[in-house]
């Protein structure tokens, strides 16, 4: 049984794994099924199965007519669980280095999307939002490296939350809030 959907993607097989499951396989590429994508049975290519080895008149049971399907999220998916391992404090000449690896809930995939918020009382904010939304990592780094907000962006002497939202291909998202203090201090030790 063959399917395409209408986003481009590689031919797919279909195989019957019991009466009434198929299971989907790749065939000669990546398979990216995605929320709202449609998929298309053909017309003429499924009939009831037949059982009978009496009745020889299943043969000329009727086929399928062409079908569309949109794929919809499951009713109940698990909420992705976003981990942020960052310095509570870190002095004014230091770096912030963020880690998201060990978050989890992305179902295999890239995350389909990431959103930065932060929070606090520097009246120069937006510079780390500004720095995020330009120059923050990319959605394909973020599973398996950590990523550095410089301190040029951050001023000492104010403490910021910084917000992670990361969001699966099943539409089902998670958020962590995590703070930290930029010390006026030069003499802060860096600790996880």
């Amino acid at each position: 049984v063959w399917f395409s959907s209408s986003s481009p993607l590689s031919p797919s097989l279909f195989r019957w794994v019991s009466n009434s499951s198929l299971e989907i396989s790749s065939i000669g590429g990546a398979l990216s099924l995605n929320v709202g994508n449609v998929l298309k049975l053909r017309g003429g290519v499924l009939k009831a199965r037949c059982t009978s080895k009496v009745d020889l008149l299943c043969s000329t049971w009727r086929s399928n007519d062409p079908q569309n399907s949109t794929i919809f999220a499951p009713s109940l998916v698990m909420t992705p669980v976003v981990t942020i391992w960052l310095a509570s404090v870190i002095g004014p000449c230091d770096d912030l280095i963020v880690d998201l690896t060990s978050s989890s809930g992305s179902g295999g995939r890239l995350w389909k999307s990431v959103f930065f918020t932060v929070f606090g009382s520097d009246p120069n904010i937006t510079l780390i939002q500004d720095f995020l939304s330009t120059s923050g990592p990319s959605i394909s780094s973020l599973m398996k490296n950590t990523f550095v907000i410089p301190n040029r962006v951050l001023a000492p002497g104010y403490g910021y939350s910084f917000e992670v939202k990361l969001c699966n291909f099943l539409n089902s998202c998670g958020i962590r809030l995590k703070s930290f203090v930029v010390s006026s201090s030069p003499e802060i030790p860096v600790v996880l």
